[in-house]
């Protein structure tokens, strides 16, 4: 579980201070284990934790987002500046391809894996 210990509206002002039609905060707080059988033994237990926190100010048809796994006022303070210097310098990161890549030969896809749920 996530304790925040900034104050949102701090951050929020701050990502704003250049303009900006809409600006939120992304927290993630994820704990994941993995474990890897074969031949009914257990051969390895991974474990690990992601944890962070995402600003991301819209402004016009533009999205600026930046991130940190800082979690103190004074890291999102931070990261809200280079958000909102983005806004002000209106750079674009450019086009993105959305061009189908062929396989590189050799790695074809034997059998399809099942995706449960979907």
């Amino acid at each position: 579980m996530v304790l925040i210990e900034f104050d949102p509206f701090k951050v929020i002002k701050a990502a704003l201070k250049s303009g900006g039609d809409f600006a939120d905060i992304y927290v993630e707080d994820i704990v994941n284990t993995s474990i890897v059988c074969e031949e009914k033994k257990i051969e390895k237990v991974v474990s690990g934790m992601d944890r962070g926190c995402g600003v991301r100010v819209i402004a016009g048809f533009k999205t600026y987002y930046a991130y940190t796994n800082d979690m103190t006022e004074s890291g999102l303070l931070e990261l809200a500046g280079v958000v909102a210097k983005g806004v002000k310098e209106g750079k674009e990161a450019g086009d993105v391809s959305l061009v189908r890549k062929d396989r590189a030969p050799g790695f074809d896809i034997k059998r399809v894996p099942y995706m449960a749920g979907l």
